[in-house]
């Protein structure tokens, strides 16, 4: 499924990045295309290469003065890729026009070569001077279409390393185990500490997360790319367990397993902090316990294996139980409902990351994808994501999540 993904990627950058070097000139009606396209596709090529190295030798950089350099390059590369892409449908829809316009719309006269100095395609009058409305309009959009598209996109790039926000969130019963009362759960999702959030990052992010004062904090997976910052992620995530009361619980995400799964185990697996796999822990006894519960990601995307997965996760809970359950991909909460779990919390989505409308413009295959859901007194939400492999952001920043239980 990986190498399906980062073929189909690389197949869409090369097809973008022929594409930016083509449509604008055709619709300019530049003459020497040929020369110009190489220029063009050359300049994309090395900025798409430079990127590539980032990526690559990131660990090696990390320290260097350039470091910094490469980073921010890498990122408006990406932001360009994006904006390219809209600019290549809108621009291909021009000169899809323009050809049926030619076709089917009988003007009076065509520019061929050797008849006229107009590029091949342009409407000629009767009078055989070129369509200047026509023109000036193709030129125009050549300019302003990637000029809006790639410059936005590029913005939100640079938005989207940049902003971190805290969300605050009431959870509130009828009653609850005293254990709960006025606590409070930071969640941190989908890190990916690797290409575009490293440690720098993550020491912002434990900084932001301490000032809110959590009792606990959960880590709901994703939360390493590059492994070559694991070191460096264990040692600041055994530091900053005795500072939160209740130390810091995690499940895995699905970038662990493409990221070899059996180092981070065996790392994580040293540290102070908890890792559940398909488990749960007692928080507290009495007649209403309070439990907490993670859940392994679930590759099949299936309603009967992620029925497995709770099954076991929670072997021996009572059934009087007070649960929160830690899922990374937020498909489980449709099924914590079912089971009347109280408060699940999920990410894997990244809130959508596009957002225009209240609507997401990357698919997210789920209809659990941003924010909170209720169901009766059951309580799901789903981090934005306090990082991402994929640095371009709209209405939807990078998110820590801070939950307080309240009675009513």
């Amino acid at each position: 499924m990986r190498v399906i993904f980062l073929t189909v990627v690389s197949i869409g950058t090369l097809l973008i990045m022929l594409g930016m070097a083509y449509l604008p000139l055709r619709l300019w009606g530049i003459a020497q295309k040929k020369r110009w396209f190489w220029s063009l596709l050359g300049i994309e090529i090395v900025a798409v290469l430079g990127a590539a190295y980032y990526q690559i030798a990131q660990g090696h950089l990390y320290h260097g003065e350039w470091y910094g350099f490469w980073r921010d390059w890498t990122i408006e590369v990406y932001g360009y890729m994006i904006g390219a892409a809209v600019a290549v449908a809108l621009m291909a829809v021009l000169v899809g026009y323009g050809w049926l316009w030619c076709r089917f719309c009988k003007p009076t006269k065509m520019a061929s070569t050797g008849a006229t100095d107009e590029p091949r395609g342009t409407i000629i009058s009767d009078d055989g001077v070129a369509n200047p409305s026509r023109r000036a309009f193709l030129k125009g959009a050549a300019i302003a279409i990637p000029a809006i598209t790639i410059g936005g996109a590029s913005v939100k790039a640079f938005e989207g390393a940049q902003n971190l926000v805290v969300t605050h969130h009431d959870l509130l019963f009828d009653s609850l185990p005293m254990y709960l009362k006025n606590y409070r759960i930071a969640q941190i999702s989908d890190v990916h500490i690797g290409p575009f959030i490293d440690l720098h990052d993550f020491d912002e992010i434990v900084e932001r997360v301490l000032a809110e004062h959590p009792d606990r904090l959960v880590i709901t997976g994703d939360l390493i790319d590059n492994l070559d910052f694991l070191p460096g992620l264990c040692e600041r995530l055994e530091a900053l367990f005795p500072k939160i009361p209740d130390g810091i619980d995690y499940i895995l995400g699905n970038h662990e397993y493409f990221h070899n799964v059996p180092l981070i185990l065996e790392s994580f697996g040293a540290l102070s902090m908890r890792v559940f796999r398909n488990s749960s822990l007692r928080l507290s006894g009495g007649s209403w316990p309070v439990y907490l519960a993670g859940v392994d990601y679930s590759f099949a995307r299936s309603q009967a294996q992620r029925e497995s997965y709770l099954d076991a996760a929670l072997e021996g809970v009572p059934q009087e139980a007070f649960v929160v359950l830690l899922a990374h991909h937020p498909d489980f909460i449709g099924d914590a409902f079912k089971r009347n779990i109280p408060v699940t919390l999920s990410g894997h989505t990244h809130g959508g990351q596009i957002n225009v409308a209240g609507n997401s413009l990357v698919p997210v295959g789920t209809p659990y994808w941003k924010g909170m859901y209720r169901d009766g007194n059951n309580y799901g939400y789903v981090n934005n994501g306090t990082g991402h492999w994929f640095p371009v952001r709209m209405n939807c920043p990078r998110e820590i999540s801070v939950f307080r239980f309240l009675e009513r």
